[in-house]
């Protein structure tokens, strides 16, 4: 799905920014629940390079992952975990980020909108993302398309999860 994606977002060759990939090396997307379409790909580096020439890339075999890591139990907590590993990743470079944009590589959205409107978005301690985030009893729902944010921000954020890398 990627390839999909990549085409809405237009920040790409606008900004100039790092990408960091952490994914599994074998992807099954169910397109149409009702219908029963899948879509089963394995993934290498060509595949993630092509469309993003300069990522950083971890490709992991999730069944060996899941069976060294009890606290994936849910698909949430697979994100989370992927989330980590990425975080890990920007460490291992050295790098000090401004701001993160963090998304899905499945996820089609546009944000054709110049570099300066995100770089108002910069309160600490604050989120940005599509829609509000929604907390009713003990559950949080949120939309996770993409999370804007300064770094320290977002690091924090990524490391309240229960997945470990």
């Amino acid at each position: 799905n990627l390839h999909i994606s990549v085409k809405s977002w237009k920040f790409i060759n606008q900004w100039d920014c790092d990408f960091y990939v952490s994914t599994w090396s074998n992807t099954k997307q169910i397109s149409n629940r009702l219908v029963g379409l899948e879509f089963n790909q394995k993934i290498d580096e060509s595949y993630i390079k092509k469309h993003l020439p300069s990522v950083k890339i971890d490709i992991l075999d999730e069944n060996e992952i899941v069976l060294s890591n009890p606290d994936l139990k849910t698909n949430g907590d697979k994100s989370i975990f992927h989330m980590k590993n990425c975080l890990r990743m920007i460490f291992e470079q050295d790098k000090k980020y401004d701001f993160i944009l963090l998304t899905r590589s499945d996820q089609y959205f546009v944000m054709n909108d110049d570099l300066s409107y995100y770089e108002l978005l910069n309160e600490k301690n604050t989120i940005y993302t599509l829609e509000e985030i929604e907390k009713t009893n003990d559950e949080i729902k949120i939309n996770d398309i993409y999370f804007w944010g300064i770094f320290d921000t977002i690091k924090s954020v990524i490391e309240i999860g229960r997945a470990h890398v």
